[in-house]
């Protein structure tokens, strides 16, 4: 780290706080309701959410969102929702995220590699996700909660692969996939 700078474009402190919520329903209070579900499990509306997919031994994660901090919001939830209950879980501590302006793909790689980071190093997991593109970069914060306070669902991810990776601007907003080593 230099210059609270963290490689990878990431600032702030990757070992302090751990996760966010990721259970198949809104992301935030007020947030979007669940109007559809599809192929695998997953959280679907007409303006965001994701789905869960099998990959050979690892996990696909499909995200949409209006724009391009909901979509990663949802790819956030999606990672989350695939090895943890989260459901009425309070955050107790906060984690900052600053990704420097870069590519998408890019911004999509450092956001959940975060949370992986956070929850090898830290062992907290988000329960609740704020995120804000600007033109200084991707900013926001997680909130945490300790993983002894989730219930675990599935294997906990390992790493995001570059295998199949795609975020783009399309006639609705915002998709992603990503693929992840679990």
């Amino acid at each position: 780290m230099r210059d609270g700078k963290i490689p990878g474009g990431v600032s702030g402190h990757r070992a302090t706080d751990a996760a966010r919520r990721g259970q198949l329903r809104p992301a935030r209070p007020g947030g979007r309701a669940i109007t559809a579900k599809s192929g695998g499990r997953g959280r679907v509306s007409v303006s965001a959410g994701y789905r869960l997919l099998p990959h050979t031994a690892d996990l696909m994660i499909e995200a949409w969102g209006p724009d391009k901090a909901a979509c990663l919001a949802e790819a956030v939830e999606g990672l989350v929702a695939s090895f943890a209950a989260t459901k009425g879980r309070t955050p107790t501590t906060t984690a900052r995220l600053h990704v420097e302006t870069a590519p998408a793909d890019e911004q999509l790689v450092a956001v959940l590699e975060e949370v992986i980071y956070l929850l090898d190093a830290g062992g907290v997991v988000p329960v609740e996700i704020t995120l804000v593109d600007s033109d200084a970069g991707l900013k926001g914060s997680f909130g945490m909660v300790p993983l002894d306070q989730v219930t675990p669902i599935g294997p906990a991810p390992k790493a995001v692969t570059l295998h199949g990776l795609d975020i783009h601007p399309g006639d609705r907003g915002w998709s992603c996939r990503v693929v992840i080593d679990v």
